[in-house]
Parts: structure tokens; sequence; C-alpha cells
């Protein structure tokens, strides 16, 4: 007997299902970042030579033009695909997807089958990074992605005859050198910037938004770095600890004052109107009022007498020895104690 067949219809095909993320961009991408402060000491500065042009230094593999995990201040970093060096045993052991040697200028440099080194695409890097600076003691430390810059290889960027589209930037806006204080360096990538904003029209970047992403780096670093600095302030403030110990600004506190322009606070009023005296007489002021220059002058002499006058009163005290309080006389007299005498 022959069986029936099924009378059915042919199963409809469906497309595969693509699990993806408008808003994560690809992992094996070029990233570019900016800082725009200054967070390296004057002691790594003296130590290492690439770290003298200040900026922020890192922990991760991918960022290696400038120095070892190394972003300078100021410059356009490139995030690229970078490796962990880690021995071979420990690798096949976690499956870990590896590649042997380095190579540098298409020449193998290095071999070795006893070490391997563990691959980290510019994607993760990116999201490493940025996630701790995103969180820096609770703030945004000013580290940021230039998004107009996505994709944009480095080789079109710098180029040996100066005339990678960095290039151009770069030394428009910094030709003559950096400024010291965070506000100077910002009004430099304004004016630099806006002179070749129509240049860069064939490059296919928003100079615009570089600019703005500029401008929020050191924005962010502003806020992080007053943020420091007052709880550096309240340390002083306090004075001296339990222990007999007494607070002092941090080497990076250090760095903060002068790029954010703040008066210290653990010197004298006089040392403070004498400071701001001079930044007028030099001209370092942004806005000089004559008025303003001579009170502040007035404010400094009258400052200069007034402590010429306490360092005289004290000199003639300790001359002078004051008589002895009584509870500290009945005291001596209990304990058989003479009184010294009295001049």
């Amino acid at each position: 007997m022959i069986a029936e067949r099924l009378i059915q219809e042919r199963p409809v095909t469906l497309p595969q299902v693509e699990f993806f993320d408008t808003k994560v961009k690809d992992r094996q991408t070029v990233r570019w970042l900016a800082f725009a402060g200054d967070r390296v000491t004057v002691r790594q500065k003296q130590e290492i030579d690439w770290m003298r042009v200040g900026g922020l230094k890192t922990d991760s593999k991918c960022v290696n033009r400038f120095g070892s995990s190394f972003i300078p201040r100021g410059y356009s970093a490139i995030v690229e695909e970078g490796a962990n060096v880690m021995p071979m045993e420990h690798l096949r052991n976690v499956g870990a997807q590896v590649f042997h040697g380095v190579s540098v200028g298409g020449q193998v440099q290095a071999q070795n089958d006893a070490m391997g080194f563990t691959i980290t695409l510019p994607g993760d890097a990116v999201m490493n990074i940025l996630s701790r600076a995103h969180n820096d003691q609770g703030m945004r430390n000013g580290l940021t992605e230039l998004t107009c810059l996505y994709g944009k290889p480095w080789n079109a960027a710098h180029q040996p005859d100066g005339q990678g589209f960095l290039d151009v930037l770069e030394t428009a806006c910094f030709g003559d050198g950096q400024e010291a204080t965070l506000r100077g360096l910002m009004d430099q990538v304004r004016v630099g910037t806006k002179e070749v904003e129509k240049q860069y029209e064939h490059f296919g970047i928003d100079i615009g938004l570089y600019r703005n992403e500029w401008l929020q780096s050191g924005s962010e670093f502003s806020d992080w770095g007053m943020a420091r600095l007052q709880r550096e302030h309240a340390n002083l403030r306090q004075g001296v600890t339990p222990g007999g110990l007494a607070f002092e600004y941090s080497p990076t506190a250090e760095l903060l004052l002068v790029q954010l322009e703040v008066v210290r606070q653990d010197r004298s009023p006089v040392d403070q109107l004498r400071e701001q005296f001079g930044s007028f007489s030099q001209g370092k002021q942004p806005e000089y009022n004559p008025v303003d220059y001579i009170e502040l002058g007035r404010k400094l002499a009258l400052a200069e007498q007034r402590a010429i006058d306490a360092e005289a009163r004290l000199a003639e005290a300790q001359k002078t020895e004051r008589p002895l309080h009584w509870k500290t006389r009945e005291k001596m007299e209990r304990e058989g104690q003479k009184e010294p005498p009295t001049e």
C-alpha cells in the first residue's frame, strides 16, 4: 500500500538575523583621542625624554606613537592595534588569539616560541581607556575621543613633508609653542582651527566638531582639576594632622595651579599680593586696569608694613620674659621647685 504524500507548502526562508548596535563602531578601525591637560610630574619629565611635553600616561598598549601608552598635551593621539606580551604556555591554556614576533617596516624583529602576544583591538582599547577616564575620582578627567577623525590613518595625518592634515592643523595652532595655561591652550585651538577651516573641506573632516571636542576636553579637565584643588586646599586649611604632619601640595596639584591659574594658598597674604602685583607689572593680566594696579600696590605696601610691625612685636616679646601664670606657680610650689628669677 502506497502511503499518501503530505501536501504542504515549501517553508519560507528568512534572512539571517544580524545582531548589531548602530552605536557600536568597528573594533578594528583606528580611533583618535584628545587630552588638553598635563598630569606628568616634574620628576617624570626629568627621567623620561618623551614625557617632557606633558600629557597623560595611560595603561593601554594601543597608544604608542608618542611614547609607551602616552597621550601628549594638545596633540591628537591615534589608537591602533596593540598587544600584551605573555608566555606561550599561559596563552595555550587560556586559548587566546595570539601572534608571534614583532614586525617593524615589514621586517620581523623578534620571533620566539616561548613568548606570544595577546591582541588588543582599537575599539576595545578606547572603551577601556574612556571607561576609566570618565570615572577618575568620580569625574571626567578630560580625555575625549575625536569622533571627527574616526578611521583616519596615521599616514594621512602625518607625512614626512609635514603636509598631513594634522601636521597643518597642529602647526597652525602651536607653531610658536604651547601656552602653559589651559585658557591659553584653548585660545590657540580656537584661532588655529579657524585659520585652516576652509582647507579641511577636501579632507572630509568636520573642523568645527574637531574644535568643539578639544574645547570639551579642556572644560572637563578644568572641572576635574578644580575639584582636585578644592580637596588639596581643604587639607591645607586643616594645617597639621594629629600625628604632627603638615599638609602640602601634591606634584599633580603643583601642575594644576599653573594650568588653571589658581592662587596658591600655602603662602602668606603678602606673598600672594606680591605675585598678583608682579603679574600686573609684567602685563600678564588679560584686562589691565591702571586703577586696579594702583589699588593693589597700596594693599601690598600696607600688608608689608603690617608684616614688619608684627615681626618687631614678636622680637620684643621674646626679649621680655612674661611672669608665670598663677596655676604654674602653684604647681611649682607643690613640687618644691623654686620660681625662676624674673628680670
